[in-house]
């Protein structure tokens, strides 16, 4: 399954000021702070295949 898409989204200005000062105090990009807190959250992409081969997705729709 592949996904072209750029993900833009809407933080609000709390969030915002949060993640700028996470940012400095860990001395790296945005970018590299947004994966690793992303990937710390999100469950592993063998986790979710699994989900969504057993259909157990909160009742939305697998997206292909």
């Amino acid at each position: 399954m592949a996904c072209n898409v750029t993900l833009a989204t809407r933080i609000t200005a709390n969030v915002d000021r949060r993640l700028r000062m996470f940012v400095l105090l860990q001395r790296q990009p945005l970018n590299s702070v947004l994966t690793g807190l992303l990937d710390k959250a999100l469950p592993s992409a063998d986790e979710l295949a699994g989900l969504l081969r057993d259909g157990q997705n909160d009742g939305h729709e697998a997206v292909a």
